[in-house]
This record gives C-alpha cells, structure tokens and sequence, in this order.
C-alpha cells in the first residue's frame, strides 16, 4: 500500500473516531448527563452542545441580557410585546432584563447604579437594548450601537429607515423600529349625543377641536378635553426654543405665540371636580381625551366596565401654513457593539421583527412598521377592534420626538394659563425653570459623551 493510500486511510479512521465520539457525548447530553444548564465543553475537539431547544432556533447561549427603559412606564408592555414571544419560542434560554434609568431627572442628574450612565461606565453592556427616540443620536454620539446589516429580511417601511439612517453621520442603520406608539382624539359618543353637538372629524384644527369643546363643556360634570400627552403638541410646532449656546430661550417665536394662543383657548374646557387620575375617560369624565392608544389602553377595564360609547378622530393640527401631525414616536431596538453574544443577539432581534410577532404586536395595539402587515389588524385583540383606527395612521409628519427634553414641561406652562393670567409671570417662571432644566440635562450628555470619547482614546 502506497504512504499516500495509508494517509488517507488514517486520517478517515480518526475522523470517523471523532463522529462516534460526538455522538456519545450528544446522546449523554440528551440523557440527562453533563453539568452547566443543558450546555457541554468538549475542549478536546473545540465542540459546544447547547440545549437542543434553543439550539433548534439558532441559539447558542443559555442567557441573554436586555435592557429596558425604566422610564417606558405602561407605554409598551415588557411581557406581552417581547418576554412572551422570546420565552415561549427560546425554551432553553433565560432572558434577563435590566431596567435602566434616565441619566436627569428634572434638574438632578441621576447617581443611581442603574442610570444609564453608571451602566455604561461600568461597562454592564447588555445584548440587545430597547430605547426611545430621544436616546438614539446619544447613542451614536458614544459609538454603542453595532451596525444593522440585515435589515433587507424584515420587509420593513424604506421610508422609515431613511429617516432613522439620516441620523447617523454616517448614513449606516443603527437601530431598528419595534414599534410606533400611535396618539389620537378620543371622544365620548354618548356626551356629544345628549349635547347635540357633532361629533369630531379628521382633519380638524386645534381650533375646530377645541371650539366642539367649549360646546360640550358641563365643569361642573367633566372635563371637556383633557390633553394627556404634549409631546405631540411641541413636535407640532416644531418648539426648539432652547439654544445651548446662549443658553436662553426664544419667547418671541411664531411657534411660541401659536402655544399661548392654544393655552388661552383652552380655558373654560377644564373640569371643576376632581378626575380620576388615572382613567378620566375610561370613567366617562371627559368628553375628548387627546393622548396615546397605550393611555387609552390603560383605561380599557373601565371603558368596558362603565359602557362607555366612544370612537377615534385624527390628531388635531395647526393652521399655520404646515398643519403638521406629531412626530412620529418610536420604540428602537438595538444591538451593542460590545453585546457577549452577537450573533445570538441578531437572531432573537430577526425574531422579534418577524411577522409573526409583529402581526401579534400590531393586533395588541403597538404598530408595526412591516410592510405585510394590514392596517386593520390594530388593536383587534383590544378594545380598539370596530373603532375608526385609520385616523390613528396618516402620512403627514414633522421631525422624531428626540427633543422630548423640551417638551417635557410643556403640560403644566400650559395648564398654569387657567391659573395666571400675567402672561409674562408665566414667562418668567418658566423661563427660569426650563433654562435650569434643560441647562442640567445638556450639560450631562455632553459632559459623558466627552468622557466616553476620552476613554475610548486611552
């Protein structure tokens, strides 16, 4: 036999030896053998078996980390929207999740371990991040997110990815959309029957809107609109009054003039009794609510409970030439440069992009920016199902709320209009309690972003 033929034979016979070996230990692995949760080293031959379960899906770790904005509130469910997919499609894999916190609050920054900032100092990195609007050019800024390169598997909306892409400076995809939170008008058929009074439209202004107010207001009963969220009111008008360089604000803008004339509008829409603070509507105390599905939601036992006989109008706009709906309002999903496990990480992500949890998700009430999915599959598992949900979906839009910082006090400078009626005490006071707010927050971010740039150069 020639050395050649006896190589071959060899090296045959010590492959076959290592099959046989693999498949000992796989067959101990699935008898129960083995330590470590499922999972066996075979350092010998550089092989890794992972509980078969997760290991079907493409999973090779036994735990993954998320992180979870703290500040989310009962805006988008942890469990309903992505701890039940994951747990019951990745048996073999334990998901932990970190409620990270806002680095300010109000005009404090925040010093607790879980602040995002500690997190990122201590380098506690998670594996996949879910976050808002107003951290994604934070992120970027500090370089944490890794590169989305399969973007084209998940049949997402182009013209969204655009706009997320045109934050980046360099046009890459850092961040993916899980799902928008949808905002509208809410109103109570039974209050504008028994008033006589029209119901609202589509395409009214805030002028028209609350004008039909003024109508069917009873102070003494309800309120008769009740503004739950004023993110959408400052993306309207585009409010960016606070300059960073001057640190100042700019009191003498249009947009600012069009935010105290809506104010003054609203005096006498207000209810002399107290609310229920949690569900006005859902306890038929206000006759328009204008705020999130994920607010309305909220309240979904007591609209059932009291019978409440409502239906949805499309987000009111300015008539200043624009008539701007707010801006759209994201949840992203992202993967950090530093994640343990990264292909794992892109596998869990892919599945929480698919179809088969996004439809779930759209049918729960959080839409979906997939392309294949109807428009009328929102909230058909909730109390939306029958409503006029087409007014919650519109193509007309002003910039992302990553300016929310801004607009954070907007509600009570608002509100304190049907207190004061000193135009410049409300000024005043608010100028000096923005300028301080807004002063703390932009002094942080750019404070640690400088630290993370220096340490990043060591």
């Amino acid at each position: 036999m020639k050395a050649s033929e006896r190589n071959i034979l060899r090296r045959g016979f010590i492959n076959l030896c290592l099959i046989i070996s693999s498949l000992i230990m796989l067959a101990s692995c699935e008898s129960g053998g083995g330590a470590n949760n499922g999972t066996h080293d075979l350092n010998e031959y550089g092989l890794d078996f992972v509980d078969s379960r997760a290991s079907e899906q493409g999973i090779t770790t036994d735990k993954l980390t998320l992180w979870w904005n703290s500040s989310f509130g009962s805006e988008i469910s942890l469990e309903k929207f992505v701890h039940d997919p994951l747990t019951s499609r990745y048996e073999g894999v334990r998901f932990e999740t970190v409620y990270y916190q806002d680095p300010v609050v109000g005009d404090q920054l925040n010093e607790f371990e879980l602040s995002v900032f500690n997190l990122i100092r201590e380098e506690q990195i998670p594996d996949i991040v879910f976050f808002k609007s107003d951290y994604l050019r934070f992120f970027l800024e500090i370089d944490f997110l890794q590169p989305i390169e399969f973007e084209s598997l998940l049949n997402l909306d182009t013209d969204v990815l655009r706009d997320i892409r045109s934050v980046s400076p360099d046009l890459q995809l850092y961040a993916l959309p899980f799902g928008e939170s949808k905002t509208g008008l809410f109103y109570n058929r039974q209050i504008f029957d028994e008033m006589n009074v029209p119901y609202p439209t589509d395409g009214m202004s805030w002028d028209e809107v609350i004008s039909l107010a003024h109508q069917v207001a009873d102070p003494d009963q309800r309120a008769a609109l009740v503004i739950g969220n004023y993110d959408g009111v400052g993306s309207q008008l585009e409010l960016q009054i606070y300059d960073d360089v001057t640190q100042s604000l700019d009191l003498t803008s249009e947009n600012w003039r069009h935010l105290e004339e809506l104010a003054r509008s609203l005096k006498g829409t207000e209810s002399n009794i107290d609310l229920n603070a949690n569900a006005p509507f859902g306890f038929g105390e206000a006759a328009m609510v204008i705020d999130t599905v994920a607010s309305l939601l909220h309240q979904e036992y007591y609209l059932n409970l009291h019978q409440i006989d409502w239906d949805i109008a499309r987000y009111p706009v300015f008539r200043d030439g624009r008539s701007l709906a707010p801006g759209r309002d994201y949840f992203y999903v992202g993967i950090p440069r530093k994640s343990e496990h990264k292909e794992d990480a892109i596998q869990v992500v892919r599945y929480l992009m698919s179809e088969e949890v996004q439809s779930e998700m759209m049918r729960m009430g959080l839409a979906s920016l997939r392309n294949d999915i109807a428009i009328d599959q929102f909230g058909a598992s909730t109390t939306l199902a029958g409503k006029s949900i087409t007014s919650l979906f519109h193509s007309a839009q002003s910039e992302s709320l990553d300016h929310r910082h801004e607009y954070s006090w907007l509600g009570g400078l608002v509100r304190s209009f049907s207190v004061w009626d000193d135009v410049e005490i409300i000024r005043s006071v608010y100028e000096e309690l923005v300028i301080r707010d807004i002063s703390v927050y932009t002094e942080a971010y750019r404070a640690f972003i400088d630290e993370m740039r220096a340490r990043s150069m060591e």
